[in-house]
């Protein structure tokens, strides 16, 4: 990997992190 902003990583990291989320809320839909 070249030297990259970590702004541009961060971003990256986020955006997966939030679709793991929504994953997640997704698969995990129960009702209490």
């Amino acid at each position: 990997m070249t030297s990259r902003p970590a702004a541009a990583q961060r971003l990256r990291d986020l955006a997966q992190l939030r679709h793991v989320r929504d994953r997640i809320d997704r698969e995990y839909v129960q009702p209490l």
